[in-house]
């Protein structure tokens, strides 16, 4: 699906339906003829009563993040570009909630 929009706003946060879903690393979007890209920087999950989170650097580490497990310390597991994209939809037992996409500078 296309869209031309008259600007891009830094960050969008979807909301996502639990289940099978799928999702891109990036969203483009045509503002006047230019392309502005908004990337995959975290994705929030659900379940058992709990939040966990997952962060995407600007450099691509993906990092997860379980106050209850990790406490304050956040778990790199791997480059985006490496990791499959159906593997995000889960986190230990979560089912993602909501994809947060920030505007590449």
């Amino acid at each position: 699906m296309r869209y031309t929009v008259d600007s891009v706003p830094p960050i969008i946060m979807i909301t996502v339906d639990c289940g099978n879903m799928l999702f891109s690393r990036s969203l483009l979007f045509d503002v006047d003829g230019s392309m502005v890209v908004s990337r995959l920087r975290g994705i929030i999950y659900w379940g058992d009563a709990h939040f966990t989170a997952r962060y995407i650097s600007s450099h691509g580490s993906v990092w997860f993040h379980d106050g209850i497990t990790t406490g304050r310390d956040c778990i790199e597991e791997g480059h985006i570009d490496s990791i499959n994209l159906s593997s995000l939809v889960q986190a230990r037992g979560k089912i993602a909630l909501v994809l947060i996409y920030a505007v590449e500078e």
